[in-house]
């Protein structure tokens, strides 16, 4: 072993040695691979177990869930709905209203005929399905643009840029002219809004 290669092991051992005396200096330390709980109210992590296991167990017979109200955390126990597809269904609902019907889940990305079938059995719909309130893109602030499927707080800016400069939307489909929107998302979003 060469002088080099000596003085690495020394330095190596050198501080190996040190940490461990840093380590007894500092007092006493959690096993390797001990698991840390987060601290909070008595009996939070029993609490939060519980409330797992209850949120990830399959329907029972006979129990349903209603669409128009659940949350995506409930909308995932579907059978086939994953947590992807609930939280589709929950924006969807905030964005054009609550569906009142089974067919209507079909409006959703990723539902299609065959799966609003499947899920006919597990649904119920406690209240009528009423129109979506649109949004009226004169009177619409930040916040509310940013709700558009499609409206990020970009697009949102420059919607309320463009009606500055510009005045009132006069039509839906001027939204077309907005920077960064385009006629093809404009054609999406006519439905949701409205001008006055």
């Amino acid at each position: 072993m060469g002088n080099a290669e000596r003085g690495v092991v020394l330095l190596l051992v050198g501080v190996a040695v040190l940490g461990h005396a840093v380590r007894r200096w500092a007092g006493p330390v959690d096993k390797p691979g001990e698991a840390l709980l987060l601290t909070g109210p008595a009996g939070a992590p029993e609490a939060q177990r519980r409330r797992a296991v209850v949120e990830s167990r399959p329907l029972a017979q006979g129990e349903t869930i209603d669409p128009d109200l659940a949350t995506a955390v409930e909308l995932a126990r579907l059978p086939g709905v994953g947590m992807r597809i609930a939280k589709q269904i929950v924006a969807d609902r905030e964005i054009r209203g609550l569906f009142g019907r089974p067919e209507a889940l079909s409006r959703v990305p990723g539902i299609g005929p065959a799966t609003v079938r499947r899920l006919e059995p597990f649904l119920r719909f406690s209240s009528p399905r009423r129109a979506p309130e649109r949004l009226d893109l004169n009177a619409a602030g930040q916040a509310e643009l940013e709700r558009l499927p499609g409206i990020g707080a970009v697009k949102a800016r420059a919607i309320l840029a463009y009606r500055q400069a510009n005045g009132p939307f006069a039509d839906p489909a001027d939204l077309a002219q907005v920077p960064g929107i385009g006629r093809a998302l404009a054609a999406r979003l006519a439905p949701l809004v409205r001008v006055r």
